[in-house]
């Protein structure tokens, strides 16, 4: 029997930094530096696929549009873990020119490394610096669904700063950018890319909604306490966010900024996903990697889930 609405489903003894989604199969992605690798999960099974070596302290994860590559940053060197999700096997790593904490991969072999106080253009190929780098603090990036804009907001500072980049070609240029609010902890884009969160730990409680095209605010979603991360399910009709302090999850409604509902999750999180089908919300916390039960999205029905099992099938790891 399917677990309820909103308790736990599955629990793993990694512990992990950020975790991800593969939004072309059934599988979530795990940095866990106490073993220095990588944890894979089967989300139509609930369990454990493999752990891997990626190197020193990985955190961040990017996987390429065809979900043919997972990129590992290791932050605790100057090197990014490289694998083979087809095959399930690790390729020679980059040697980069700085410590990595985040990354994402863009058009035309660019990789977007965001480390030691700049976004960093890196060849997908050979590690090499291409292009120029821009100047940025601690934080988060993510990239629309065509690779052309490039979102980057700080967390812990006061004021907060978000900025935004074309980054079409080679030549980074920015294209808008502001400070806002203060202390701030997450960011985060739709999957349809048209509109980017961002979490405000000073009062009032709120997470910013702008749109990308030009960071205008849309809208926000009001809380009781300083947001901590946020999490889109698959058709972007739900939003997840938990706060600092408690370990209540508020779902949020994108098109009202209204909450609909809630429900305990776990405590000491460091970060969440929904995965592909929009059934499972994936935590990373201190105690190790959780999964609960959330509903479907409207948009995958039985041919969507029938499509992602046939992926699954397809692919190894």
């Amino acid at each position: 029997m399917a677990a309820g609405y909103g308790t736990l489903e599955a629990s793993f003894s990694q512990v992990g930094n950020q975790i991800i989604d593969d939004p072309n199969g059934p599988w979530i992605y795990a940095t866990v530096p106490s073993i220095n690798g990588v944890a894979i999960y089967d989300t139509r099974t609930l369990t454990l696929v493999k752990t891997f070596f990626s190197g020193s302290t990985p955190d961040g994860l990017g996987l390429s549009a065809d979900s043919k590559t997972l990129y590992i940053a290791n932050s605790g060197s100057n090197f990014l873990g490289v694998y083979n999700t087809t095959t399930g096997t690790s390729l020679p790593a980059l040697q980069i020119a700085v410590k990595p904490n985040r990354v994402e991969a863009g058009l035309n072999n660019r990789l977007y490394v965001l480390g030691e106080g700049k976004i960093t253009q890196v060849d997908a190929t050979t590690g090499a610096t291409i292009g120029n780098q821009a100047g940025a603090w601690d934080g988060e990036i993510a990239l629309n669904p065509s690779k052309t804009t490039l979102v980057f907001g700080n967390t812990g500072l006061s004021p907060g700063r978000i900025d935004k980049y074309d980054i079409s070609t080679s030549t980074m240029t920015t294209t808008g950018g502001f400070d806002f609010g203060g202390n701030d902890r997450a960011l985060s884009m739709s999957h349809n890319g048209s509109v980017v969160t961002f979490a405000s730990a000073g009062t009032p409680y709120s997470i910013q909604v702008f749109r990308t095209s030009d960071l205008v605010q849309l809208g926000q979603f009001n809380l009781g306490g300083p947001p901590a991360f946020i999490a889109w399910s698959p058709d972007d009709s739900e939003v997840y966010v938990r706060t600092v302090y408690v370990n209540t999850i508020y779902v949020f409604d994108p098109t009202t900024y209204l909450l609909t509902k809630s429900f305990e999750g776990p405590s000491n999180v460091r970060d969440m996903v929904v995965d592909a089908t929009g059934k499972h919300l994936f935590f990373t916390t201190d105690n190790g990697i959780m999964s609960y039960a959330v509903p479907e999205p409207a948009s995958l029905g039985l041919i969507g889930l029938a499509s992602l099992a046939l992926m699954g099938r397809r692919r190894r790891r």
